[in-house]
C-alpha cells in the first residue's frame, strides 16, 4: 500500500490493462512489481544484478524473475513483454533502444 500511490502516477500513461504483461529492469524485491501486480491484474517479471533480491521477489510475487545486469537484455525475445519500466536503470544501459524492444 505505501507504493500505490507513486506507482498509480508513474504508470498512469501506460493505461495498463489486467493480463497484460509488465517487466521490470532493477526490480529490486519487487515492491513496485507486487503493487502493479495488486493493483492492476498484471503478469510480472523482472531481474536484478542483485541474487538476494531476487530471491525476495520470487517468494513474495507470482512471475519470473532472474538475476541479470541491467546492461544486457540480449536473452530477453523482441517484444516479449507489452510494457517494460524501469527506474535509474535503462538509462545506464549502453544499448537503450534494444532494451526498449523488450
Amino acid at each position: 500500500p505505501q507504493w500505490d500511490h507513486l506507482v498509480r502516477a508513474h504508470v498512469a500513461p501506460l493505461d495498463l490493462k489486467p493480463g497484460a504483461n509488465v517487466f521490470e529492469a532493477g526490480c529490486a524485491a519487487g515492491a513496485f512489481l507486487s503493487s502493479l501486480q495488486r493493483q492492476y491484474g498484471v503478469h510480472v517479471s523482472g531481474i536484478d544484478i542483485a541474487h538476494d533480491l531476487i530471491s525476495v521477489a520470487r517468494t513474495r510475487l507470482e512471475g519470473h524473475f532472474c538475476a541479470a545486469s541491467g546492461y544486457d537484455f540480449s536473452f530477453v525475445p523482441n517484444e516479449a513483454f507489452d510494457h517494460a519500466i524501469s527506474f535509474g536503470v535503462l538509462l545506464y544501459a549502453p544499448h537503450t533502444e534494444a532494451a526498449c524492444r523488450v
